[in-house]
């Protein structure tokens, strides 16, 4: 089965789950205590901390099983909502990539310059990480078999709306660690849910990496 129809069988799989609650028990594990800290660090930038009550960052990223001790990729940063909580809680014993939109054009490039600017602000806390690049011509996100965990976040449909979106979802594979591990890709999205009618709505994710084989 060609990767888009997998991701888009998925999709709808995830909004059917998500009717019946099966998405909300998920989210149920147990948050790391430490990940809670994280979360309610008084560093994280306030206007960011006010998005949480919708973006339930201690849920999904538990969601995707995140753990302090990961390699982790994340594709395309944004302004680093998430990136403030992910520098933070990998930097004692974790690895931190990023995987940056390529330049070339101005959204790109100012997008690119805040989230540098904005981790700088935090470089006590944050804690090393390595920026690559992601986008047409540009899948070398992480060395391969690196990663325990590759998650994006509202990014699904800018890949396949610019065509590249199976390349993107096989870099990520490259990059996870072998299938014996528990390596996973995580996103959420909030595009329109392909060939169900549904509105579009937010939700996470998660595919094993042999779901993208």
């Amino acid at each position: 089965m060609h990767t888009l129809n997998r991701v888009h069988v998925t999709l709808i799989a995830l909004a059917l789950a998500c009717a019946s609650g099966v998405t909300a028990a998920a989210t149920t594990a147990m948050t790391d205590p430490q990940l809670t800290v994280m979360i309610a660090s008084p560093d994280r930038t306030a206007t960011f901390k006010a998005r949480d009550a919708v973006r339930h960052p201690a849920e999904e990223l538990t969601f995707f099983g995140l753990k302090s001790n990961m390699t982790v990729v994340e594709l395309w940063p944004g302004s680093g909502y998430w990136s403030e909580i992910l520098g933070p809680y990998l930097a004692a014993s974790g690895k931190y990539y990023v995987a940056q939109e390529p330049s070339g054009t101005k959204e790109a490039d100012e997008n690119t310059a805040k989230w540098r600017a904005r981790m700088a602000g935090h470089k006590d806390l944050v804690g090393k990480f390595t920026e690559t690049t992601l986008g047409k011509d540009h899948f070398d996100i992480a060395p391969p078999n690196s990663a325990d965990l590759v998650v994006t976040f509202r990014n699904l449909h800018n890949w396949v709306n610019s065509g590249y979106a199976d390349a993107a979802l096989a870099a990520a594979r490259r990059a996870a660690l072998s299938f014996a591990t528990a390596s996973r890709v995580g996103t959420s999205t909030n595009a329109q849910m392909p060939a169900t009618g549904l509105p579009p709505l937010r939700l996470p994710w998660s595919l094993s990496i042999k779901g993208i084989r």
